[in-house]
């Protein structure tokens, strides 16, 4: 009687780990898909322009909505409104990784204009370095060398381990981070996406 190798067997011969992982993916598709699952599966690939506009104009409102309730009500709101700015940079960073993968608007150049000025240039992401970082993140996910959002867990003391605690300050701490989240890719992109974030910044402010 043989038995199914565990994951570790599985992918020990493969010093690439997108090859396991690219076969493990293909299997769960297959497994959903013989459980009666395409049409949810084929749904999730389809564009639903009037959703993801509405959910745009929603958080942009919230974002000037804290605005002005710091200017024109009062300042003590600001720990709020930085909570409610932060999660709608979060909003908008999941609609520019919808548009990378052509999932936000019909059209490729519709949907690549509109993710670009409304999501990408306000965060100083350009749409083209990110789209393209992100594609090879899905191609190489977990490749230390390739995967451009791979974290190197840093390495214990001989005899130790890491805590949750001393693992979540190292990667608080961790300059690439704060420097990738601060400033994303305005200084890797080229000249014209520079002067796109002063433009947009500029008539905003």
């Amino acid at each position: 009687m043989t038995t199914e190798p565990r994951q570790h067997e599985r992918t020990a011969s493969h010093p690439d780990p997108v090859a396991p992982r690219g076969r493990e993916v293909r299997e769960l598709r297959e497994h959903l898909v013989a459980q009666g699952h395409e049409e949810q599966l084929t749904g999730l690939g389809v564009p639903r322009p009037g959703r993801a506009m509405l959910e745009i104009l929603e958080t942009w409102a919230l974002i000037f909505g804290a605005w002005a309730l710091c200017v024109h009500v009062s300042w003590f709101v600001l720990p709020v409104a930085l909570l409610i700015v932060g999660s709608r940079q979060r909003a908008l960073g999941n609609r520019l990784h919808d548009a990378a993968h052509g999932n936000m608007l019909k059209g490729k150049a519709l949907n690549q204009r509109v993710a670009a000025w409304v999501c990408g240039v306000p965060m100083f992401e350009d749409f083209e370095l990110y789209r393209n970082a992100h594609l090879r993140h899905h191609a190489y996910l977990g490749h230390a060398q390739k995967d451009p959002d791979f974290l190197a867990v840093p390495e214990a003391p001989p005899g130790r381990q890491h805590s949750a605690w001393s693992l979540y300050v190292a990667f608080v701490l961790d300059a690439r981070l704060w420097r990738d989240s601060v400033l994303a890719t305005l200084f890797r992109a080229p000249r014209a996406h520079r002067w796109r974030v002063l433009a947009w910044w500029t008539g905003v402010l």
